[in-house]
């Protein structure tokens, strides 16, 4: 029933367990309300897997607006949204019009496809994200790299904020 939270005792840094309780008490109050809500609302089968002709169709819609051969993508965490605006030639896809496509929940996460170029790089990024713990299940979750996939796209980066509390 406990959890370690960090492993780096050797490392002179603290480890403290967590027990359930607090782990679930660490979501806020929104976060919370916003998974109960997704997850009783996605909770079906319906919604749970993508099809290849769901993916097909999407890349499809995305491909009509994004009209260049892509060679990277970005998932944009959320220090790095900003990047997007940097991009020239940028088109931006918002996740609403995308058919199948989820929606982004966090406050923060613009939920966006922008396609453009960095240099002379042709880019797809994901300004904003959807998260298991919004209520999703796992094909809806990275059903944004396997778009990028039907897209063309071979080279993915990741980025995340991720930071720590000093208790």
């Amino acid at each position: 029933n406990k959890l370690f939270i960090s492993t780096e005792k050797r490392r002179g840094i603290k480890c403290r367990r967590m027990s359930r309780k607090s782990r679930n008490t660490a979501f806020s109050n929104r976060s919370k309300k916003t998974y109960r809500a997704k997850r009783s609302h996605y909770s079906g089968n319906n919604m749970s897997q993508i099809t290849p002709q769901e993916i097909e169709g999407a890349a499809n819609f995305l491909r009509a607006r994004v009209n260049f051969p892509l060679q990277l993508g970005i998932i944009l965490g959320s220090g790095l949204s900003g990047l997007a605006d940097r991009a020239e030639k940028s088109v931006a896809v918002p996740y609403g019009t995308i058919p199948h496509f989820p929606q982004s929940t966090v406050e923060g996460h613009s939920g966006k496809f922008v396609g453009g170029f960095i240099e002379d790089t042709s880019v797809l990024m994901m300004q904003g994200r959807v998260h298991f713990y919004e209520g999703y299940a796992m094909p809806q979750v990275a059903m944004g790299v396997r778009l990028m996939a039907a897209l063309g796209v071979r080279t993915l980066i990741v980025t995340n904020a991720a930071g720590a509390v000093n208790t």
